[in-house]
């Protein structure tokens, strides 16, 4: 019984390892994530303040979803995480375009 008990205290200390493990790694793209979405949020509103003329782009945009893939969450720094990104239409690049008209 004392060996059984033993066995059951690793296991559930293994587990509380790996949970907090998880729980660092999870924190730590979050974090970064916060960072990106503010980077871009403060981006926008310095874009808006500085031209409120230029209304070239049309009120919507879709968004081209990015994210991390599942390797990286479970492995931190071994994969970029990446927040949503404007889809560019109409030629506003030659290196991207969207893929519902320009493609074709």
């Amino acid at each position: 019984l004392k060996d059984e008990i033993a066995r059951i205290q690793q296991s559930v200390t293994a587990v509380c390892s790996d949970f907090e493990e998880h729980k660092r790694a999870s924190t730590a793209i979050h974090n970064k994530l916060q960072a990106q979405v503010w980077t871009v949020e403060e981006a926008k509103k310095q874009e808006a303040a500085g031209s409120p003329s230029h209304v070239s782009q049309k009120s919507y945009q879709p968004l081209v979803t990015m994210t991390a893939s599942q390797g990286s969450l479970m492995h931190p720094g071994t994969g970029s995480v990446q927040v949503p990104q404007p889809m560019l239409h109409h030629g506003t690049s030659p290196r991207r375009q969207c893929r519902t008209c320009c493609s074709k």
